[in-house]
């Protein structure tokens, strides 16, 4: 019936279906095709940036985190406490020279524009060419800032910090032309109560951000940092690009208006400073790009409604010649067809593509089951900005979320053997889904390695569902211990209404199965119970480096009070919690024997270790008389290997002025500049450990030798003079008389007699 319809010569059909098929389809496949590749472009940019973004912070990170170490070397280095515990006007521009501040290695760093240290008792600035400045003159010759600037300047020198970054400020450092953006990092010294000072490092934005510049070149796109003031700490790029709303926009991307402009905009939190890195990027360049092909596409529609115009005689009179076309383009070489046979040819053609059809859906099935994986593991760590991109996201894989709650559990499988892990994981899923039923609907992840997580759909939140919650994962772990004799450590987040939350909850119950393994408990721990007082612990991280002061120089008795501080300050810990406390002040005593190289088995024998030690303790009181007893050898070692460097220096040094002592240029500068040490250290090296000034040592060594040369020889005693190292036999006579109380020729008279 078809083929006679098609066969009439209705002119008023054949325009119809010619208008439809060649006008209205492509007009609106076109518009579909416009706006799915701007949504593809705009959805690739925010991809590319928020991985430029990542490289970048990790970069950014990097950096800042290797200029505070920097800082805190040179604030603890001898050299600078010894200077900052000397008296006022105690060294003199001369001096300087001797005081080992800085590492040599310090401003070769491409970034760093300078680094100076600012004595508050004198009020100077000395930077890493030892020069000595006021700050007047530093920021005069130096900076060449003023006015508002100099203000904030001298208000970052009175700033006393634990490594603080401070917002760029535009200067022109050793008197260049071009102002430049140049941020700075303190480091107040002693790390003890007393504000002597700051270490300060100037870092040169522009040299900081040149391996990533070439991204905001072209204008319409910025970045930049904000602190945890939500202050802009640098920025590069478009200025009107730069705002501070960003501030607490949580990490991911998106897209958002700026000062009425649409924008891509990517956050990451730094992983080690309280600092937020955002990239913004105008939508302008996208939404052009599509615009020409919008623009084609309806000069194609022109043209072809034109050409249809004309061809629509033709194809009235051809019949159905577009049928005869396409049974044409689907003709195989194996199949031949005789005129009026193309409706036939068509069928067979469908048929063929419904049975291929039913061949892949299996293998998309199997590729749908894989990203309703990767969904939830999504949605589990945080990766969707909001509910609407969930639901949006659930919708594309077939999930759907029937009820509002939602509770996390996390299964740790750390203590089971790897082999054993892929079933463990399948018999807990299994369980889980059949005993949270009554419940809820049950989601699982098992992307991690050693963990499998749970997402239990609740219907209700109340207190009933959690102690059901509770019960049933009693019943899990009691299952696995009775018949795999394998322990699971379980942590339990809290029931939290919209899907959003569900990534809260995932955190929750991870922390709640650390802390489960931590302690050793071996049991199940919703994360409401870490909240309680008994499952936290106060070590503050300037506490940690009055420690970390005390123990390296060697004052047990500073220590002693330390540590009994930290234990009053956490007299309410239980003691699994206790015991954690105190594995952390064991790690801060393994971390100074390690910096200071000291060999582990040198202060702790096999049966001695820290760590087993403290896990034998039965009480709280234990804990304390061990953790003493472990800072205590660590501080006998120290005080130990200080007393046998500096005897081995001792030793070095004598020998070396016995060596050199005719020299007549021979000077405490001399020695001290041969052993890498300063001018004012030796001089107090020489009184306190060889027991004289040097002076009256190397004199003493000198007339002995001149006496020696009085008994046994008859040379001159002017020759006699510059053989010991003085200038001519005046200096000699000088200081032998003032030695031996009598002159040199007085004595060889009387030792020949």
């Amino acid at each position: 019936m078809l083929k006679k319809y098609f066969n009439k010569k209705s002119y008023l059909f054949k325009y119809i279906s010619v208008l439809f098929i060649v006008l209205l389809v492509p007009t609106i496949f076109g518009s579909v095709v416009s706006e799915l590749s701007l949504h593809a472009t705009l959805n690739q940019i925010k991809e590319r940036n928020y991985q430029s973004l990542a490289h970048i912070q990790r970069s950014m990170d990097a950096s800042l985190s290797e200029i505070k170490q920097l800082s805190i070397q040179v604030a603890t280095s001898d050299g600078l406490l010894a200077y900052s515990e000397a008296p006022a006007n105690t060294y003199t521009g001369f001096e300087l020279q001797t005081f080992d501040f800085f590492p040599k290695d310090a401003v070769t760093r491409s970034y760093i524009g300078d680094i100076f240290i600012y004595n508050k008792k004198n009020n100077v600035l000395i930077n890493n060419n030892r020069s000595l400045f006021t700050i007047d003159q530093y920021c005069d010759n130096i900076l060449g800032i003023q006015g508002k600037e100099k203000e904030i300047f001298v208000q970052i020198l009175n700033t006393p910090s634990f490594c603080t970054v401070f917002p760029a400020m535009d200067i022109k450092l050793l008197n260049r032309v071009v102002y430049k953006p140049y941020i700075f990092v303190t480091q107040s010294y002693p790390l003890m109560e007393t504000f002597d000072g700051n270490v300060v490092v100037l870092l040169n934005v522009e040299e900081m951000i040149s391996g990533f510049a070439d991204k905001f070149e072209n204008g319409g796109s910025a970045f930049f940092i904000l602190d945890e003031n939500s202050s802009i700490l640098l920025e590069a790029g478009d200025e009107k690009f730069v705002s501070t709303e960003y501030a607490n926009v949580r990490e991911g991307h998106g897209h958002s208006k700026l000062n009425g402009e649409s924008v891509t905009y990517c956050v990451r939190d730094s992983i080690t400073e309280n600092l937020k890195y955002v990239f913004i990027e105008s939508d302008r360049s996208v939404q052009s790009g599509v615009t020409p092909i919008r623009t084609a596409i309806i000069l194609y529609l022109l043209i072809v409604l034109f050409g249809g115009s004309l061809g629509i005689y033709w194809i009235a009179k051809r019949n159905t010649q577009p049928v005869r076309e396409i049974s044409n383009m689907l003709e195989s070489a194996d199949h031949k067809k005789e005129s009026g046979d193309e409706f036939e040819h068509i069928q067979s053609a469908i048929r063929n593509i419904l049975s291929e059809k039913a061949r892949m859906e299996p293998i998309l099935e199997e590729s749908e089951t894989t990203l309703r994986k990767m969904l939830i593991s999504d949605i589990l760590r945080g990766n969707f900005m909001s509910a609407d991109q969930i639901a949006e996201a659930c919708k594309k894989v077939e999930i759907s979320f029937l009820h509002a709650h939602f509770c996390v559990i996390y299964f740790s499988l750390d203590e089971i053997p790897q082999e054993d892990v892929p079933i463990i994981k399948y018999a807990i899923s299994n369980i889980v889904s059949e005993v949270f039923a009554p419940v809820g609907e049950v989601f699982a992840d098992d992307s991690e390695l050693h963990s499998l997580v749970s997402i239990i759909n609740l219907t209700e939140n109340n207190s009933e569902i959690e102690n059901t919650i509770l019960s049933q994962l009693s019943f899990i772990r009691t299952f696995f211990v009775e018949n795999f004799d394998t322990v699971i450590n379980i942590g339990v987040g809290t029931i939290l209404t919209g899907a959003e939350q569900i990534s809260t909850s995932y955190s929750q119950a991870k922390e709640a199965a650390e802390y489960c393994a931590l302690t050793g408990s071996k049991n199940i721990l919703p994360y409401t119970n870490i909240k309680n007082a008994d499952y936290r612990y106060s070590y503050p991280l300037e506490v940690e480096d009055k420690l970390h002061s005390a123990v390296i120089s060697g004052n047990i008795d500073a220590v002693r009070e330390l540590i009994d501080q930290i234990v009053s300050a956490n007299a309410s810990l239980s003691l699994d919690m206790s015991r954690c406390l105190f594995f952390d002040l064991t790690a801060t005593a393994l971390k100074i024997i390690s910096n200071k190289a000291i060999n582990i088995t040198a202060v702790f024998d096999k049966d001695d270790a820290p760590f087993e030690k403290l896990m034998e303790c039965k009480s709280i009181a234990e804990l304390v008389e061990t953790i003493h007893g472990i800072f205590e050898k660590i501080c006998d070692q120290i005080t130990e290997n200080h007393i046998a460097k500096k005897e081995k220096l001792k030793i070095a040094i004598t020998d070396y002025v016995k060596l050199h002592y005719n020299n007549p240029n021979m000077s405490l500068s001399l020695v001290a500049d041969e052993f890498s040490m300063n001018y004012t250290y030796m001089s107090h090296f020489f009184k306190d450990f060889i027991g004289a000034n040097f002076i009256d040592y190397i004199s003493d060594l000198r007339i002995k030798k001149a006496q020696e040369l009085l008994r046994t020889t008859d040379l001159p005693i002017n020759e006699i003079a510059t053989t010991v190292g003085y200038a001519n036999a005046t200096v000699l006579i000088k200081i032998f008389k003032k030695i031996t109380n009598t002159t040199p020729g007085a004595y060889r008279k009387s030792s020949k007699i």
